[in-house]
C-alpha cells in the first residue's frame, strides 16, 4: 500500500486594495491548512540469507544441545555401570576375606598341640616315657656344617715359595 503525497501548490499573489504593495498567499479552499506528512521509517525487505543463517544457527544450537544431553546421559550410564561393578567386587572381596578368616581359624585349630596329640593317639602313637636317648651310629661321623673347610690346608706349605708377594 502506498500513500499519496500531495505536492504543495504554487502560491498565487493577489493584490489587496487599499494597501500599496501587499501580497497575500492563497491556498485552495478544499485543502485546509498545509501540513507536511510525518516522516515514515524506511522499511526494507529482510534478505533471504539472514533467514537462512538464523535457521542454521537454530539447528546448530539444537544439535549441540541434544549432543550435550546425550553425552551427559552416556557418562551417567557409564558411572552407574562402574558403580555396579564396584559393588560386585566389594561383595567378592568380602566373601574371599570371610573364606580366608575361616581357613586361618581352621589352621589354628589343626595346629594346636592338643589336636596334634589327639591325632597321634588316634593313629596309634604313644608318648615317650622319658627323654630321648642318643643312639650310636657305626662308621665315620660326618663333619658338622659349622666346621671350618679344608680348602686352605696347604697354605702354609706354599707360602714360603711365594716370597714377598702377597
Amino acid at each position: 500500500m502506498t500513500a499519496a503525497v500531495l505536492d504543495r501548490p504554487a502560491p498565487t499573489r493577489a493584490r489587496v486594495s487599499g494597501r500599496a504593495a501587499a501580497t497575500a498567499v492563497t491556498f485552495p479552499s478544499t485543502w485546509g491548512p498545509y501540513r507536511t506528512p510525518a516522516p515514515r521509517p524506511q522499511l526494507r525487505v529482510v534478505p533471504a540469507r539472514t533467514k537462512v543463517l538464523r535457521r542454521r544457527r537454530t539447528i546448530l544450537s539444537a544439535w549441540v544441545a541434544v549432543m550435550t544431553l546425550l553425552t551427559v546421559v552416556g557418562f551417567h550410564a557409564l558411572l552407574a555401570q562402574s558403580q555396579i561393578a564396584l559393588d560386585r567386587l566389594e561383595q567378592r572381596t568380602a566373601v574371599a576375606e570371610r573364606r580366608y578368616q575361616d581357613a586361618r581359624y581352621e589352621y589354628a585349630q589343626n595346629a594346636s598341640p592338643q589336636r596334634i596329640t589327639d591325632r597321634a593317639r588316634a593313629l596309634g602313637l604313644v608318648s615317650p616315657g622319658g627323654p630321648p636317648t642318643p643312639v650310636a651310629i657305626a662308621g665315620e661321623v660326618p663333619a658338622a656344617p659349622d666346621a671350618p673347610t679344608t680348602t686352605l690346608n696347604g697354605w702354609t706349605d706354599v707360602k714360603p715359595t711365594l716370597g714377598a708377594t702377597p
